[in-house]
């Protein structure tokens, strides 16, 4: 940004907007900041809304946190307020998803079967990579984004003491909004998710018993999963797409039930995303014999 933010070694996680929702972003946003190494400024604006793994609403919401904060911190400075807004107009979040998914970009339940059956049996270079399960894990991820719809930050943000195991396992997350929802998961499959992962605090744990990084692991999977189907271009809310069409198109499983379990504010979104119904010529007038 200007040098006086520099200079100042602006601390976003202190400042208050009044608003929760951008004051969490902020703190995500520094410390993304913190972990690239990067002074908090246009740049480092840039390069995180160039992270394909975040959704457009998040990268909105984090631009106008920053900007909104900024006002407070700029607020007797007119002039360097002035330059910081017109900089922050040049950055692109990019649109929103306002036409339905093509469902020939998910993938069907035979292709995720493929992804995960060819990851499981794949072995590591042992010069590069001495995790043995390796791959193991990467398929495990891949089934758990498919056969519940997560977000990837809330698959990653699973906590051990959330899961609830009786005939199956019940795992509350958290979603947008802070919004609790409830996901179900076959307790057989999260035994084996923990043995292979070792899970101590996350479902989901690197070996140092810290939660993966989201960043790492979309790189992984894209790379992975686009040798297997280089037609598609992967990111992890495709897994997301594909759960939700599988559910609606496949096993005709209603809107309603579908955007209370991906945890959608309104049916209306689920609606538009996945319904694609268009009146045809024989819905509307008998032929003629």
């Amino acid at each position: 940004f200007m040098d006086l933010a520099i200079k100042n070694s602006l601390d976003l996680s202190k400042v208050k907007t009044g608003v929760p929702a951008y004051d969490q972003r902020l703190k995500a946003f520094q410390t993304f900041c913190n972990s690239k190494k990067m002074e908090v400024g246009l740049d480092s604006l840039k390069k995180y809304v160039s992270d394909d793994s975040l959704s457009v609403s998040t990268k909105k919401t984090t631009k106008t946190a920053l900007l909104q904060a900024l006002r407070k911190v700029y607020k007797h400075y007119p002039k360097e307020l002035k330059d910081l807004e017109e900089g922050f107009k040049e950055i692109k979040t990019g649109k929103r998803q306002t036409i339905g998914i093509d469902f020939s970009e998910c993938y069907s339940e035979k292709e995720i079967d493929f992804i995960i059956q060819a990851l499981a049996k794949k072995t590591p270079s042992k010069k590069f990579n001495t995790d043995i399960q390796r791959f193991k894990k990467l398929s495990l991820i891949v089934w758990t984004f498919f056969n519940t719809g997560l977000r990837i930050s809330e698959l990653l943000s699973i906590r051990l003491d959330r899961i609830h195991l009786n005939g199956i396992a019940k795992l509350t997350v958290s979603g947008k909004g802070k919004k609790e929802r409830e996901i179900f998961l076959p307790r057989n499959k999260v035994d084996e998710i923990k043995k292979v992962f070792k899970s101590k605090t996350y479902l989901f744990e690197n070996n140092n018993g810290k939660k993966l990084d989201r960043i790492n692991l979309t790189k992984l999977l894209k790379a992975e999963i686009e040798s297997i189907f280089p037609e598609k271009n992967f990111h992890p809310h495709l897994l997301r797409h594909s759960f939700a069409t599988n559910q609606i198109i496949s096993k005709k499983k209603s809107v309603k039930s579908i955007s209370t379990y991906l945890g959608h504010s309104t049916t209306a979104i689920t609606q538009d995303l996945y319904v694609h119904d268009n009146l045809e010529y024989s819905d509307l007038f008998k032929e003629e014999k």
